[in-house]
């Protein structure tokens, strides 16, 4: 079991109508669950895995976020834009967290920095998990 909890696991793919959450709680995409550390660190809310979705984190009807390190970027460089494509203009405030791991990492921020401006995402930088989390 992880050292993380979670709220209810709903069982519909979507974020209104039958599925019941915590008004309260930050959801989260399911594909998060490979990033333990990272949700272990959220603390200032409880957080609830959601299908469906279609951000990383949704923290309320007209705010979302999206999450990469630039590790991940550099070894999938195709993945970013397509999530930006699928997330569309469904959110009025947008964020894209940035974990920076590498030390060679000006090209990859120049590609996540062009991605984000162009894309109208504001872009967080971190350069811990924990940092990330907050």
């Amino acid at each position: 079991m992880s050292s993380f909890a979670l709220g209810p696991q709903p069982t519909s793919g979507s974020v209104s109508g039958s599925v019941v959450h915590n008004p309260n709680a930050i959801l989260v995409h399911e594909c998060m669950r490979n990033y333990p550390r990272l949700l272990a660190e959220i603390k200032h809310a409880p957080l609830q895995m959601m299908k469906g979705i279609v951000p990383d984190f949704v923290i309320s009807d007209n705010t979302c976020a999206l999450y990469i390190s630039t590790t991940n970027h550099t070894l999938y460089p195709t993945y970013l834009p397509k999530r930006i494509r699928e997330l569309g203009r469904a959110y009025k405030l947008r964020t894209l967290v940035c974990l920076v791991e590498s030390d060679d990492n000006v090209k990859c921020l120049e590609d996540i920095n062009k991605l984000c401006f162009t894309s109208e995402l504001t872009l967080i930088l971190a350069w811990s998990v924990v940092e990330a989390a907050r």
